[in-house]
């Protein structure tokens, strides 16, 4: 077999080329044909001069004949080789056009910066910062641009720069952390560095639409990224789409006036925007940030952490994270008008407990409720605090979840069972609020509370509204709707475990649980009403009072005056279906209570139920001022000091409950509680 390598095929001529070739070949073809016919049609006359036979003039005009369509054909082919030749002719012009309009753009744009036309967008005032909230986040912000700048920060294994990252809820702070590092941070690191603010979300170029126009031309995500920071400085379309990455790069830092050794610093706000790209933008972007060694750094933004963590997984890099948690708690107490209108207006206090410390609620959502009723501060009627409530909701975005998905996430919130998943799915479309403890986070109360007065037709959201109306008005002199806070919440929780297996422990919730409460399952049997709970005169008539808790209702006392006991929750045990039954006392005290005097008069206001063979289980709920109570007190069943009712009740946010009465136990160990309450002397 001969080792010779078989002949390589002829490389294609570009196509002008053939064209041209093509056209000549016609013309001559043309020519040919032209020439052939005048020869013939010359001997023909000289034949007819000759007065030749007929025969042979007959012959001669035949190929006469035959040639002309020939020419005819040749003149054809002719015209059409003209066309291809003209049209491949101007396809090459337009071709060299393209390349050279990329160079011509580059120069108008430059140009255009030159004279001022085209520059930067002027970041804007730095934004206030609550004083002492965000001192951790700016402190790695500030060395995270300082490592990367000077290369400090790569990772020795792969000379990879690390993803810097501020995550967290609608609303908590992200882009006023971004434009506070741009306009604050770093101009006080005094290096040589610029910077510049870029969202996907809106913007004066539209961001992500530009991205989007880009890429349906099959460019590169880096180019496309391009794309949007020449839109930003206004640059038309038509010429920034013939530009990749690094002009775009380049034209961007010569509008912010960059000499080539500063460093260029882009915070990146709404990268989630982009959707399925959004993983690609940030390797493309990172792995650029390796390539020019400390000349371009970039810090991101993005609703979930979960998103940040995955990037820095598939791209094997570290994830720092900016810790943005919402705002002390009582941030409203500095806005004067309102820690007024809270001190005079429990519905007031409610609603900005319901705040929970989130950002754009305490600033730009208040403001909007009082610019829409300039009346609400001082006639803070039920109607107003609803429209107060939609007002905060719409500027915080919170209405962006459907109706439908409410629907089914908020009866998940309040079960019983652990529920990672929502949890997880919370956190990443920005609905978990989450204070600075560990002990905190909260689906925002404001969603909760307006889903509950447009649900208040179903039993849950009817419960969950009167639970929050009872603590509106909770206080040193309205007692009383402590009772009603807690058996509309135990309401909540009833429905929203309809069909699941648990402890009374898993129920309640309290460190102070008779050990033989923590293992036997229980259910709860819902009865098909619209209403869960059942008013009856006294619990004298003892057999309407068992048939109302065998159906399932909760049955309260309308008598204020009812010896020890002020409703009954009934449940079921799981192994034989015999009814248990939850007795309830409330205290809402501000120090201590006499437990012995408590457990007697318990035991005495359930004897007629014992007598009946029916489980009594004793729930005592006081906001007692305790640390701890003794075992042997709450033997046989479930008591409730003020540490412990905070943790039962916070799913529904924090409430004035959780603030009016704070004692020393509640206050050190949720200290951030301090100085929640709308009393003036705390």
């Amino acid at each position: 077999m001969s080792d010779a390598k078989p002949s390589e095929p002829p490389a294609k001529k570009p196509r002008l080329e053939t064209a041209e070739e093509a056209y000549e070949a016609a013309c001559k073809k043309y020519s040919s044909c032209e020439e052939h016919l005048r020869k013939l049609q010359a001997d023909l006359r000289q034949e007819l001069r000759k007065s030749s036979g007929a025969d042979l003039v007959a012959a001669l005009q035949k190929e006469i004949e035959e040639a002309s369509k020939d020419k005819e054909a040749a003149s054809k082919a002719v015209d059409f080789a003209r066309e291809t030749l003209q049209y491949e002719r101007e396809q090459a012009k337009q071709s060299e056009a393209r390349v050279l309009t990329a160079d011509k753009a580059c120069q108008q744009i430059e140009q255009s910066i030159a004279e001022g036309k085209t520059f930067s967008p002027k970041p804007s005032e730095t934004p206030k910062i609550v004083e002492g909230s965000r001192t951790n986040a700016i402190e790695i912000m500030q060395n995270y641009i300082r490592d990367s700048i000077e290369g400090k920060n790569r990772n020795i294994a792969d000379d990879k720069f690390p993803i810097l990252g501020t995550s967290g809820m609608k609303g908590i702070g992200k882009t006023t952390m971004l434009k506070y590092g741009l306009t604050k941070v770093l101009p006080d690191l005094k290096m040589p560095a610029k910077g510049a603010y870029l969202t996907f979300n809106g913007g004066a170029g539209r961001s992500a639409n530009v991205f989007w126009e880009s890429q349906n031309q099959q460019d590169t995500v880096l180019r496309s990224v391009g794309h949007v920071l020449m839109a930003n400085l206004k640059v038309e379309a038509q010429q920034y789409s013939l530009l990749g990455f690094e002009q775009c790069l380049n034209l961007f830092r010569k509008a912010l006036g960059m000499s080539e050794e500063e460093s260029f610093v882009l915070f990146i706000d709404e990268i989630g925007e982009l959707k399925q790209k959004a993983d690609d933008v940030l390797r493309a972007l990172m792995t650029e940030a390796d390539d020019r060694g400390g000349n371009l750094v970039f810090v991101f933004a993005h609703i979930s952490q979960q998103f940040l963590d995955h990037a820095a997984t598939a791209s094997g890099r570290k994830v720092i994270s900016l810790p943005l948690e919402a705002l002390p708690i009582d941030t409203w107490k500095q806005m004067k008008d309102w820690k007024d209108a809270a001190q005079k207006h429990a519905g007031i206090h409610q609603l900005l407990l319901q705040c929970c410390g989130h950002p754009r609620s305490l600033c730009d959502g208040l403001d909007e409720a009082k610019k829409q009723n300039p009346t609400l501060l001082s006639d803070p009627t039920e109607e107003a605090l609803i429209k107060a409530r939609e007002h905060i909701i719409t500027e915080c975005k919170f209405n962006s979840e459907s109706r439908e998905r409410l629907n089914k996430d908020i009866p998940r919130w309040f079960s019983l069972l652990e529920d990672s998943d929502l949890m997880a799915r919370l956190a990443r479309d920005g609905l978990l609020l989450k204070l600075p403890h560990a002990d905190a986070q909260f689906f925002p109360p404001l969603v909760l509370q307006d889903w509950a007065g447009k649900s208040c037709r179903t039993p849950l959201g009817y419960h969950l509204q009167q639970a929050y109306a009872a603590d509106a008005v909770l206080g040193s002199d309205t007692e009383k709707k402590m009772e009603p806070l807690m058996y509309h919440y135990e309401a909540v929780l009833r429905k929203a475990s309809e069909g699941q297996t648990f402890t009374l422990n898993d129920f309640f919730k309290s460190e102070h649980t008779s050990d033989n409460l923590w293992q036997s399952e229980v259910t709860v049997k819902v009865p098909n009403a619209s209403q869960l709970v059942r008013s009856v005169k006294d619990f004298s008539k003892a057999e309407d009072v068992l048939r109302l808790l065998r159906t399932g209702f909760i049955v309260v006392s309308a008598f204020h005056n009812q010896y020890a006991l002020e409703y009954l929750s009934p449940f079921r045990d799981a192994s034989d279906d015999t009814l248990i039954v939850a007795c309830v006392q409330c205290k809402f005290v501000q120090s201590t209570v006499s437990w012995s005097d408590i457990q007697t008069k318990m035991a005495d206001a359930t004897e007629w139920l014992k007598k009946k063979n029916i489980m009594c289980v004793p729930v005592i709920y006081t906001t007692a001022d305790q640390k701890s109570i003794k075992p042997e007190t709450y033997a046989g069943g479930i008591y409730f000091n003020e540490t412990d009712m905070f943790e039962f009740t916070k799913r529904l946010g924090v409430l004035r409950l959780h603030t009016q009465k704070l004692g020393k136990n509640m206050e050190q160990k949720h200290k951030w509680l301090s100085r929640a309450s709308s009393n003036p002397d705390l």
